[in-house]
């Protein structure tokens, strides 16, 4: 995790990866349906930009605002599981880069919004 990509979906795929890998250790039936959620958050980050072909540019933005949305979800979760105990360094990281991620969407939305809006 601690490498930097570039290449976005290569990067989103190894987070959601790292993501399922390091809540497959969980053994407590209670955290079933927040894992689900975690997974499902985290994994459809990459889904939804490896699926996307040539869209035009509306629907570029409500896609990137979607991505982010779930970035969003996905903090909230690993958020949710750091203050029910989980201390690991691997969900340090993960947050970290949830964080990285949700920033790196934020800019692609606000400079296809400007692009936008300056008629581009």
């Amino acid at each position: 995790m601690g490498q930097r990509y570039y290449d976005l979906e290569e990067r989103f795929t190894m987070f959601g990866v790292s993501t399922l890998a390091h809540f497959r250790t969980y053994k407590d039936p209670i955290f079933s349906k927040p894992i689900e959620q975690v997974v499902k958050s985290s994994t459809i980050i990459e889904l939804t930009t490896s699926r996307q072909t040539t869209p035009l540019p509306r629907q570029t933005f409500a896609i990137k605002v979607f991505i982010a949305k779930e970035a969003s979800e996905t903090r909230y979760w690993f958020n949710f599981f750091q203050r029910s105990g989980d201390k690991s360094q691997i969900l340090v990281e993960l947050q970290d880069e949830i964080q990285q991620i949700i920033m790196i969407l934020q800019k692609i939305i606000n400079t296809l919004k400007n692009s936008s809006e300056n008629g581009l």
